[in-house]
């Protein structure tokens, strides 16, 4: 039996860059080319050069001909663009969510709050509650890509800029990283799990109520559907 020749594939960014070609790769085929994984400079894929210290985390999940279309994965920022905006007299808060979208995918992110002024006291407490809080509800109402795009075009960080001002102003607010965890080990998606369970019973009444008006809104959402 003769033996099968790898060939070339091309690579095509996500729908949310154009499906611009962005690599090649060689493979036997579309099986043993889906499922891989590659990174590209954000600078590259939006033509931006104030860009270059993102960088996004891709998938191959689908092959046509010789294609292979990818999906978002995650994004990570360069630590040493984010130490040169953090300043003496100002104070940082740093928090790892765990959480799964509404389609069911488990994420890990990792946001960071830049005040104006060094703060302490009640005033931290209250800033990384509600940040969390901001941050799990958007996550539980919102399927991953989607998710994923909201972040990449910042407009997470400027919603949670927005709210969060109303308790102290922020210099700062950003996604360190955030990504899909494919592998998560059963017993891990378990804790996950029970840790959001936890959190939506210590939420705030106003957001409760908020959670439960999406609700209303998924349900009306399949009535009409059927």
């Amino acid at each position: 039996m003769a033996k099968q020749k790898k060939r070339w594939f091309r690579l095509i960014a996500p729908k949310f860059f154009n499906e611009q070609q962005i690599g090649e790769s060689l493979a036997l085929g579309p099986d043993e080319l889906k499922g891989r994984t590659l990174k590209a400079n954000l600078s590259t894929l939006i033509n931006n050069i104030r860009k270059q210290h993102i960088v996004i985390s891709m998938l191959v999940d689908r092959v046509e001909g010789d294609k292979g279309y990818c999906s978002i994965m995650g994004m990570e920022i360069s630590p040493a663009s984010i130490k040169r905006q953090v300043r003496k007299r100002r104070t940082r808060l740093d928090q790892t969510l765990k959480a799964i979208t509404k389609d069911g995918k488990p994420i890990t992110l990792k946001l960071m709050l830049l005040t104006r002024n060094v703060i302490k006291g009640s005033v931290f407490t209250n800033l990384q509650k509600q940040s969390k809080d901001i941050v799990l509800r958007k996550i539980a109402k919102t399927d991953f890509a989607p998710f994923a795009e909201e972040v990449v075009t910042g407009r997470l960080q400027k919603e949670i800029k927005e709210k969060l001002n109303k308790i102290y102003p922020l210099r700062m607010v950003e996604v360190k990283s955030f990504s899909h965890n494919r592998f998560l080990k059963a017993v891990d998606l378990r804790k996950i799990k029970e840790n959001i369970a936890k959190e939506n019973r210590n939420m705030p009444r106003e957001i409760k109520k908020e959670k439960e008006e999406d609700k209303e809104e998924k349900k009306e959402e399949t009535k009409k559907k059927e």
